[in-house]
């Protein structure tokens, strides 16, 4: 109170230098771009929304009612699918007991208002043919809970890709300018960035930074469950470093693009923010996330107009991580060190080879029920009797007795296995045809836009939707993280029509929505 009452006293008494400052902040911040300052808010509001999620989910839910009466008197009903994008991250705190109650409701509200609106103002939604697409893969999905040994337990699976869907549409519907496109990206950069450093703190400076830390997880010591040789593993509010590098490869696919672009003409700008992404990647212990950062580049200079400068440009930046990879060597603890270099370079059978058991498994599942698979979702209640079933016949392995490191529950490790042996094998034909038709919604966008920026966006989004594909060979995210999957395909459809019209005009007729 005290420093308050000197505050005033302080610019009533007329120090005009002191004065100066605080107009002067003020004068800059009102001169802000419109939506750097919605983005700014959303985000302020995105860190309220999170603490009540982490302590009480009514009380989020509530917020969430009271948020949307808010914004719908603003009539800026777009606030909301922005907080759901700026809280995905936070989607995996039920690691810590919760579930994603907030997300769907936040989901179900942003879709039902631009429903509303589009049957009362009679709009006809563009035909896509990437809608029928996902409408072929949804409905495979279906199919295949006739051969699932717990119909309930994928129709709860099920429940999660509706929501994940409904989520792309809302965000199909609401992102309908270019403004509105900015304030998306500036919240998946500011939570790509806020993760990566969160990360850092976490690995190499005190486990005081998990959130599980403070928390009772299921009986166990969370923290000391995700280390590798001693060190902690790096996983924000997320479950594994995986989790976290997919999050993490939209952001730093974005940054690179606009990097060498000069987008917004602040490179250094982005070299900062590609610096702390390439960080979080690497402290994230995924070994194919890392490798997958470098092909990022790779991809991009097949877009770059300039090739000979982008080399020259990598070419630096090369050297600068090299630098700081000295220094993170002479800087970080003896046992940090220690644990990178056990994780990257492991060789034999420690290297991916239990993957390539579990791919087996997986094949051979599918082997047994070719057209519709197990059952949506349902893998993993079979995994177990598949490993005893079908041994890999190329050496002897014994799974007797399941462990902490090897529970019953085993996934596949491969999105595109996953789906062969839990709905057969039109789902991966369909699967196919959504990514033909997001690149080819991509592609047309690159071609035809004369908007620099949203050019850049859509060579981002294509190279991070490419090294995806590779991504889920490795990793099942595509299934367990249908929230972030479906960005890049949303996107593609947000971005061409964008290409298509005027950028200060809206995607849906008859008005901005």
């Amino acid at each position: 109170m005290k420093g308050l009452k000197g505050f005033i006293k302080t610019l009533r008494a007329g120090d005009e230098g002191f004065q100066k400052l605080i107009f002067g902040i003020a004068g800059g911040v009102a001169e802000l771009p419109q939506w750097l300052k919605e983005a700014s808010l959303v985000i302020c509001g995105a860190l309220f929304l999170s603490a009540l999620v982490l302590k009480s989910h009514i009380l989020a839910l509530a917020a969430v009612v009271v948020l949307f009466a808010f914004v719908f008197l603003l009539r800026q009903p777009v606030w909301m699918i922005y907080l759901t994008v700026a809280i995905i991250p936070v989607a995996w705190a039920n690691l810590l007991g919760h579930r994603l109650r907030v997300i769907s409701f936040m989901t179900a509200m942003s879709l039902g208002f631009y429903v509303s609106q589009a049957l009362i103002r009679r709009d006809r939604l563009r035909v896509e043919p990437l809608y029928g697409a996902i409408g072929i893969f949804v409905a495979i999905c279906f199919l295949s809970m006739f051969n699932s040994v717990d119909w309930k337990f994928s129709l709860v699976g099920m429940k999660y890709y509706l929501i994940s869907l409904a989520f792309g549409l809302a965000l199909i519907f609401s992102i309908n300018s270019r403004q509105r496109l900015q304030v998306l990206i500036v919240i998946i950069l500011a939570w790509g960035v806020g993760q990566s450093v969160l990360s850092l703190a976490q690995s190499l400076i005190s486990p005081k930074f998990f959130p599980a830390y403070y928390l009772d997880v299921f009986g166990m010591d969370i923290v000391k469950s995700y280390s590798i040789g001693g060190i902690r593993r790096a996983s924000g509010t997320f479950e594994s470093g995986p989790r976290l590098a997919m999050f993490l490869l939209l952001p730093l696919s974005i940054a690179l693009t606009y990097y060498f672009r000069g987008v917004f003409r602040r490179r250094w700008l982005w070299g900062l923010i590609l610096l702390a992404l390439a960080l979080g990647i690497f402290i994230s212990f995924t070994r194919i996330a890392v490798l997958l950062s470098a092909a990022a580049l790779i991809v991009y200079y097949v877009f770059e107009r300039d090739k000979g400068r982008l080399v020259k440009t990598a070419f630096a930046v090369f050297m600068l991580v090299a630098v700081l990879l000295i220094l993170i060597q002479i800087l970080i603890p003896v046992s940090a060190y220690q644990a990178m270099g056990e994780r990257f370079t492991m060789e034999g059978d420690q290297l991916y080879l239990d993957r390539f058991y579990f791919l087996y498994n997986a094949l051979m599942a599918f082997s047994e029920h070719p057209i519709l698979g197990w059952g949506v979702k349902t893998y993993t209640l079979h995994s177990w009797d598949f490993m005893q079933q079908y041994p890999v016949p190329w050496r002897r392995v014994a799974w007797d007795v399941p462990s902490l490191s090897m529970p019953q529950g085993v996934p596949v490790h491969n999105d595109y296995a996953r789906m062969l042996a839990e709905t057969g094998l039109f789902s991966l034909f369909a699967f196919a045809g959504i990514c033909v038709f997001t690149f080819k919604n991509l592609l047309r966008t690159i071609r035809k836009t004369t908007d620099e920026f949203v050019e850049a966006t859509a060579v981002a989004v294509t190279i991070f939707f490419a090294i995806m594909l590779a991504y889920w060979f490795f990793h099942e995210y595509y299934m367990e993280e249908p929230f972030v999957s479906v960005l890049p395909i949303a996107l593609s459809v947000i971005l061409r029509r964008l290409a298509e019209s005027d950028p200060h005009d809206s995607m849906l007729p008859g008005g901005s929505g």
